[in-house]
């Protein structure tokens, strides 16, 4: 039987070593195929993060079902965390902040387009709170009060709508089923990379959403600047901005302000060849069966 050692070896080092090779290829198939679509790029580092779940069990031949029941059990305790701290916050902010109802009326008005049911919004004077949307049952949307004296109507109902896409695109479920995910894999470095691509793709898909209802790309994109501004102050006087203590919204800022901005170029024969080439090289890759030849190596 192999010592504790060993197996920790191939749990963790092993696991990062396979995680990072997955890694490569999403990066690689987004980069060359410029897989735009948001959901393309979600799919695509999905694999990652559930690849990294899947070689620390299959590196571990023989305490697969124990590796197993570990993992589950680890990250349901770091998920049970995660619930209590977004509830103790949830909480708070409901008692903190207050309604609204110009901006409810806004909400009310905006929902019809995005056939959705009208979300709570409320106004918070809490320095910390940067504009986010929670609740999964019955969501509420929270905006922060010295935000909003800096935005223009046209603003903040593009920056109310993306909240609300969250809620037609069910991303606030997802997000704490890619949390989930990202638990199974503790310990594991380029797993949280991806997880982190995986949330910038649930950003973007609400950014086009919005987009497509209100037809404003150079709005929304002006609105985000002001929230980077925003959330850039706030951490400069020490402070976590909410949600960025429980979700890591706020740092895609500047990427999704850069995708906003990018052009989409026709590709050349060059790109062509390179995606003939990337495919022929998947099937290499799955030839290979890296966790063989890691077990192989190191067992």
């Amino acid at each position: 039987m192999r010592s504790m050692s060993n197996v920790l070896f191939h749990i963790v080092v092993g696991a990062i070593v396979m995680t990072a090779l997955w890694s490569v290829l999403a990066w690689m198939l987004v980069t060359l195929f410029r897989l735009h679509s948001p959901v393309g790029r979600f799919i695509v580092f999905l694999v990652p993060l559930v690849a990294a779940f899947v070689a620390r069990v299959r590196l571990s031949p023989g305490l697969t079902t124990e590796i197993a029941i570990v993992c589950v059990s680890v990250a349901l305790v770091f998920l049970g965390r995660d619930v209590l701290q977004y509830l103790f916050l949830k909480k708070h902010l409901e008692t903190e902040a207050e309604s609204s109802e110009y901006l409810q009326a806004i909400v009310n008005e905006l929902a019809q387009p995005l056939r959705i049911p009208s979300p709570r919004a409320l106004v918070s004077n809490s320095s910390r709170v940067s504009p986010f949307t929670a609740g999964v049952g019955k969501p509420f949307i929270i905006m922060p009060y010295s935000l909003l004296t800096t935005l223009t109507e046209s603003e903040l109902r593009v920056l109310l709508t993306h909240e609300m896409a969250h809620i037609r695109r069910k991303d606030i479920l997802w997000k704490w089923i890619l949390r989930f995910l990202r638990h199974l894999s503790f310990l594991n470095p380029v797993a949280s990379w991806s997880y982190g691509q995986l949330n910038l793709s649930l950003e973007q898909g609400s950014d086009r959403l919005t987009i497509a209802v209100t037809k404003k790309p150079g709005t929304l994109a002006r609105t985000l600047m002001k929230v980077e501004k925003y959330v850039s102050l706030v951490s400069k006087q020490g402070a976590t901005p909410i949600p960025a203590v429980i979700s890591r919204a706020d740092s895609y800022l500047p990427t999704r302000i850069r995708a906003l901005g990018t052009a989409k170029v026709k590709q050349h024969a060059l790109v062509i060849i390179m995606k003939v080439v990337f495919i022929f090289a998947i099937f290499r890759f799955i030839c290979f069966r890296p966790v063989k030849i890691w077990l192989a190596l190191f067992s």
